[in-house]
């Protein structure tokens, strides 16, 4: 009798070990890219990257479901820092030379890897880049590279590298400002409100959503201070300007802010799916298949080793 529930109890154990890894496998990061752009699911968070005419990303809480965030990089230039405080204000420094309107480059998305672990990627890193001569001929020479990074266990935020070269300068003396917008929306409505903004050290919060900027940059493994300004509506009034503030640099500049949501809903989706649905059942065939599997293995093994003995 005793080698009967042995063998039982083995195999109980075994089954509850082997459904507790199956509920325990974290969801995966799943992206798709077509023509419009590049869409990305993690977890309850989704990000679509717009790279036809200036990066533009919209992000949003999946289960959540009715509010988008955007940021948009809309124009660069190079500015005269009368006011000495490292920023750009619009009613006391003075822009030198042309505006460049990041739509009018050519983007490209490039460079997709993937990390994966037990069959799910667990971080995505992509390019999103101006081809050369975009921006000619105020800026022939100017690149600017996206580095984006997405991992699963930071599943409400994507931080992305910028890397700015070959930009033509006037003078020595002078700063570069990159002019992005932040919106919100309604759900894939494709309308932009100006938000409500907060600042605070190094971030600017906007209703769910926030964008987060560290103080330096790196030129040629050196830091540089950076100064992020909040400067008011667009001119269309549908967003909250912030420029990027760089003091002159002649190599090429790294800067790594970082956008998210402040809260986030818990998983209920599977990446792969469009629209919310139920979390994949724990006692699905494949994972039943596998863990009936194992436990036929081990009950073998006992009842031999068993046997053996006897």
């Amino acid at each position: 009798m005793s080698r009967p529930i042995s063998v039982c109890t083995i195999a109980v154990l075994t089954l509850l070990v082997s459904l507790s890894w199956a509920a325990a496998s974290p969801f995966g990061i799943d992206y798709t890219l077509d023509a419009t752009g590049l869409d990305v699911r993690n977890g309850s968070f989704g990000l679509f990257l717009m790279g036809s005419q200036s990066p533009h990303y919209r992000f949003y809480d999946i289960v959540e479901n009715t509010t988008d965030y955007h940021v948009l990089f809309v124009r660069m230039f190079e500015y005269t820092d009368t006011n000495s405080d490292g920023g750009y204000t619009h009613d006391s420094d003075v822009v030198v030379g042309s505006v460049i309107a990041l739509q009018s480059g050519t983007w490209t998305f490039s460079n997709f890897v993937t990390q994966e672990e037990s069959g799910e990627v667990v971080q995505l890193d992509f390019e999103l880049a101006s081809s050369p001569g975009s921006f000619g001929p105020q800026q022939p020479s100017l690149q600017i590279v996206l580095v984006n990074h997405i991992e699963v266990s930071k599943n409400a935020s994507l931080k992305f590298d910028v890397i700015l070269s070959g930009w033509n300068w006037h003078n020595t003396n002078n700063s570069l400002a990159v002019g992005i917008v932040i919106s919100i929306g309604q759900h894939s409505s494709g309308q932009l409100n100006r938000p409500t903004v907060a600042t605070g050290a190094g971030n600017v919060s906007f209703d769910n959503g926030y964008l987060s900027y560290p103080s330096t940059a790196e030129v040629s493994s050196q830091t540089v201070g950076v100064t992020a300004s909040v400067n008011g509506a667009n001119p269309q009034n549908n967003g909250e300007q912030i420029y990027f503030c760089f003091p002159y640099f002649n190599e090429t500049l790294t800067y790594d802010p970082t956008i998210g949501l402040i809260e986030i809903s818990s998983i209920t989706t599977t990446p792969t799916s469009p629209t919310p649905t139920s979390p994949p059942s724990l006692f699905d065939s494949t994972r039943i298949l596998a863990v009936g599997v194992g436990v036929t293995i081990i009950i073998a093994i006992v009842v031999k080793t068993q046997s053996n003995n006897d």
